[in-house]
């Protein structure tokens, strides 16, 4: 087995304890900053999804997504420019939208917390990106997409507003 692929395989695992940590599901409760209870991971478990396929999920997209890092493939590919781009309008337009009820129900310290958590992957991403596409490497690649997808799994739609 190929290095990349190792790590690939490595990395999509710790996406799904990722996402369990940020639904709660190592205790503590959520949401809190540490477990922001993501839009994209609590819908489909109000719909009593089983958790292991939503986490199964997680790195199933990863995977998916990242498909040319199996191969050893250090390019950045464009797709993840405009996905990055897309979540982070999306992220942005989340939070101003929510802020409200982030602060209502949630309190300020997690919805700035959270904002500003969010702000700081997404400025990390923007520079792996960048720096993946200027001098492709599988290391950062992996890294960019790694985050970019962990990014889409905690902070960049947090849960804002009443609980059910």
């Amino acid at each position: 087995m190929r290095h990349s692929t190792l790590a690939t395989v490595i990395a999509g695992i710790l996406l799904m304890a990722v996402a369990a940590q940020s639904v709660g599901a190592f205790g503590g409760g959520s949401p809190t900053v540490a477990a922001p209870s993501p839009l994209l991971l609590v819908l489909p478990l109000f719909n009593r999804v089983p958790v292991i396929v939503v986490l199964g999920l997680a790195a199933l997209s990863f995977w998916a997504w990242a498909f040319q890092l199996f191969g050893s493939d250090g390019t950045v590919p464009r797709r993840t420019l405009w996905l990055f781009g897309l979540v982070l309008v999306l992220s942005v337009t989340w939070f101003a939208l929510g802020w409200k009820l982030g602060v209502e129900y949630e309190g300020v310290e997690f919805t700035l917390g959270t904002a500003a958590l969010s702000f700081g992957l997404a400025t990390a991403i923007a520079l792996l990106l960048r720096a993946g596409r200027r001098s492709p490497a599988v290391g950062t690649s992996l890294a960019a997409h790694w985050l970019l997808f962990a990014w889409i799994l905690t902070y960049a739609f947090p849960y804002l507003g009443e609980t059910p």
